[in-house]
């Protein structure tokens, strides 16, 4: 909320800053003039916050998905940044604005790099934000506090700047519902001035409009109320832990944070137009969230993607026809250029290896998770109504955790009942003593999964922990007793006789197990959505 408010607040003053500017620079001040210079500034947000952030989609997209440096988003973002400025400064409005609103816009952008902010980011704090402030130091004459008139209006001004600014946000806090205590530290908050107060004291005295006792005076408060803002926030929130609402919040940023294969990433969707291909997008339907876009990658003599429209017609699809035999790459070229998991369904392949070549030829290829579903054998239901129940096994990996990422979706979306199960490959000769000691260990990996799970959404979920030799033969005897719908199963690949192998379980689940698989496979060193 802070955020969003200065975020606000600034634009604002720079609209202000910008018409102040241009009054000061103009002859003698003139209405017309002025009404010219707000209209044009009107025109200039709405644009930029409309089509302006359609064509940066555009341009940070192409970018994304076919530049051949690291260093292209980067000078791209400068470019913008610079266009914007230099569009604002022509109409007659200081450069700050254009600035200020393309990185708004960029910053809302999903194909924004995170690589390239970080890039910019770093080189305005280490270079240009220093060399600025120590230049707006260097402009303060501190000999003009010796006067006294100097500095008591220095210290009036800062009372009643931070008195007002107090006055204003709590008064919006009152005036929207907020608790005394949120408007406090609202308050405190919102009144640290620090960089636009002083481009405003900087361009004031360049124009000749402060002189350098006013531009002091400014300098100054904006200094000490940044100084003062975050122990007064502290002393604000003393004690609170805020609103249900915001606690909600914070625990939906954290899961946020952690999480290992869904992200604000754009899905890819990788199909050859056969019917696997139709669960496969029932899935991603299920398990991003419909504002999110969807890259479709098919070879052009597989194009019959009528029914994969159908299930993803609330989402915006690019689709990059390939031929077969490119699908792989372009597949691993779009996953390294700013989109999210990889989707695909897998044809039933009774009679031979589970992995087909094309699938293989994905899974050695992606920098990202594939997410691969073999549909149910005993049924022709549609994917969302038969996923009534489904079997998760729990392990404390990495790769266990993206199947209960996958799976706890499912189960926000659908309702689908969950049973986590954590099978201990245990030889029967073992003692009683070793039994215990794993019981130990199983309970508190699926306590720890079934918080995860319902943190995530998930509804009506058990747990259970058996012991057997070999863990695919229970899991696919429990996904019959349990009269599972579907089995979520979480994997990497590891290398068997110059091909790719999905490990001992999933290969499995995938070759006897009747009802539908969901296999999850992260790439080795994985460590969640954030991984570079």
């Amino acid at each position: 909320m802070i955020l969003a408010v200065a975020v606000a607040n600034d634009v604002v003053g720079w609209i202000l800053l910008g018409l102040v500017v241009g009054i000061a620079e103009s002859a003698e001040f003139a209405w017309t003039d002025l009404a010219i210079t707000i209209a044009g500034v009107a025109l200039f947000l709405g644009f930029a916050l409309t089509h302006g952030q359609q064509l940066t989609d555009r341009l940070l997209r192409a970018v994304a998905t076919s530049a051949p440096t690291a260093t292209s988003p980067v000078f791209v973002i400068v470019v913008l940044v610079l266009a914007a400025g230099a569009l604002t400064q022509w109409m007659g409005v200081e450069a700050v604005l254009g600035a200020f609103i393309a990185g708004l816009i960029i910053g809302r952008s999903q194909w924004r790099d995170e690589r390239a902010l970080r890039t910019v980011d770093t080189l305005a704090h280490g270079l240009l934000a220093p060399v600025f402030f120590a230049t707006a130091g260097l402009r303060i004459d501190l000999g003009v506090f010796t006067d006294p008139t100097v500095a008591t209006w220095s210290v009036i001004i800062v009372l009643v700047a931070s008195v007002t600014k107090f006055i204003g946000a709590i008064t919006g806090a009152r005036v929207g519902g907020l608790p005394r205590t949120e408007g406090l530290a609202l308050g405190a908050a919102l009144n640290a001035r620090g960089a636009l107060e002083i481009v405003i004291a900087s361009i004031g005295l360049g124009l000749g409009v402060l002189n350098d006792a006013s531009y002091g005076a400014i300098v100054v408060m904006a200094v000490l109320t940044s100084v003062s803002a975050p122990p007064l926030i502290r002393l604000a929130l003393a004690g609170w832990e805020g609103t249900p609402e915001e606690q909600a919040r914070l625990r939906t940023e954290e899961e946020n944070r952690s999480r290992v294969v869904l992200s604000d990433r754009p899905p890819l969707l990788v199909t050859r137009g056969q019917p696997p291909s139709i669960a496969a997008a029932q899935l991603l339907d299920l398990c991003w969230p419909t504002r999110h876009p969807v890259t479709v990658i098919t070879s052009a003599t597989y194009a019959e993607l009528s029914p994969i429209r159908g299930v993803l017609h609330d989402r915006p699809i690019r689709l990059i026809e390939r031929p077969t035999e490119e699908i792989g790459a372009e597949t691993s070229r779009q996953a390294n250029k700013g989109h999210g998991a990889v989707i695909l369904g897998l044809t039933d392949r009774a009679d031979g290896p589970v992995l087909s070549p094309f699938v293989e030829d994905i899974l050695a290829s992606s920098s990202r998770p594939v997410i691969l579903i073999r549909k149910e054998r005993m049924s022709g239901h549609r994917l969302p109504k038969a996923f009534g129940r489904a079997l998760v096994p729990v392990s404390g990996s990495m790769n266990s955790r993206a199947a209960l990422e996958i799976a706890s979706m499912m189960s926000s979306q659908l309702g689908t009942a969950l049973t986590l199960v954590h099978v201990d490959s245990t030889p029967a000769f073992i003692g009683r003593g070793a039994l215990d000691r794993m019981s130990c260990i199983a309970e508190p990996l699926l306590h720890q999964a079934r918080d995860l799970a319902i943190g995530a959404g998930a509804r009506g979920v058990a747990t259970h922990s058996v012991t057997s030799e070999s863990v695919s033969a229970e899991l696919a005897r429990l996904s019959v007793e349990l009269e599972s719908d579907v089995v979520v199963v979480g994997t990497t690949t590891r290398r068997l006789n110059n091909r790719l192998h999905l490990g001992p379980a999933a290969t499995y689940l995938l070759e006897i197990c009747p009802a539908t698989v969901v296999v999850v496979v992260t790439p080795r060193g994985w460590t969640g959505v954030h991984t570079p």
